[in-house]
C-alpha cells in the first residue's frame, strides 16, 4: 500500500518562465508497505486557464547515502485532446532538473514506455493525483478526503 513520509515534504512557489504565471512546487517520498519506495516531485501550472502537472518520479535506495540504482521518470497530467477528464502522459524524466546524482538515470519517454517499471511509476503518478494535498485540488477543485 502507497503512502507518505510527511517528513520529506516540501514545496516552492515560482514565477512560471515560460507565461510569467504562478506556479507551485511539492515533493515527498512515497512509501509502500511503510517503507521509502519514491521520491516524486510535481510542478502545478495554469496555462491558458488548463491546470497541469509536471510530475517526476524517482525510485531507488534510500536512507543509504547511495545514489547509484536512482531512475527517473516523468510525465505530464492535464488536458489531453478528446477527453474531458485530464490525463497522464509520459515525458522525459526532470528535463528541467539539473544533472544530480538524485535523479540519477533520467528516462526518455521511449526508455520510460519500455521499461519494466513503468506500472510501478503510473501507480504512483495515480497515487499522487488522486491523494496530494497541492496536485489532486489543483486539477479537482477540492482537497482529497481520507
Amino acid at each position: 500500500m502507497l503512502g507518505t513520509d510527511e517528513s520529506w515534504r516540501g514545496g516552492a512557489e515560482q514565477t512560471c518562465d515560460c507565461c510569467g504565471g504562478p506556479s507551485r512546487r511539492t515533493w515527498c517520498m512515497v512509501t509502500r508497505d511503510g517503507a521509502p519506495y519514491a521520491v516524486f516531485f510535481a510542478s502545478c501550472y495554469t496555462h491558458g486557464g488548463d491546470p497541469e502537472s509536471w510530475i517526476d518520479v524517482v525510485f531507488g535506495t534510500w536512507g543509504e547515502g547511495e545514489h547509484d540504482d536512482h531512475l527517473t521518470f516523468g510525465c505530464r497530467f492535464g488536458p489531453v485532446q478528446g477527453s474531458d477528464l485530464p490525463a497522464a502522459t509520459a515525458v522525459d524524466a526532470a528535463a528541467v532538473a539539473p544533472q544530480s546524482p538524485l535523479f540519477g538515470r533520467k528516462l526518455s519517454r521511449a526508455e520510460a514506455l519500455g521499461h519494466p517499471r513503468v506500472r510501478e511509476f503510473w501507480d504512483v503518478v495515480d497515487f499522487v493525483v488522486g491523494t496530494d494535498p497541492l496536485v489532486h485540488p489543483h486539477h479537482y477543485g477540492h482537497a482529497y478526503r481520507h
